[in-house]
């Protein structure tokens, strides 16, 4: 198993686990459980288009504004402004 885990990069331990995996659960044992499923902490599709619409439309006084204000401006910045503005959430 040292040697095992010295190719794999991993601890000995950890190559311990995977093997138990295998042999509980075959080559899906390996496999993360939350493979396939969606992110909880993944975004509605409409919350993004309507960040990009602002950026595009409305929005583009309130970018200019905080690009004034905060030289270091980020696109984080720019929804965090928007949030309680626009109600975008």
């Amino acid at each position: 198993m040292a040697e095992a885990a010295l190719v794999l990069g991993l601890s000995e331990r950890h190559t311990y686990r995977i093997k138990a995996w295998i042999r509980k659960e075959g080559i899906k044992g390996v496999i993360h459980g939350n493979r396939g499923r969606r992110s909880d902490r993944k975004l509605p599709r409409e919350i993004p288009r309507r960040i990009v619409e602002l950026a595009r439309g409305e929005g583009k006084a309130h970018i200019r504004t905080l690009r004034v204000c905060q030289p270091n401006f980020s696109p984080l910045a720019f929804i965090q402004y928007l949030i309680p503005r626009f109600m975008v959430y």
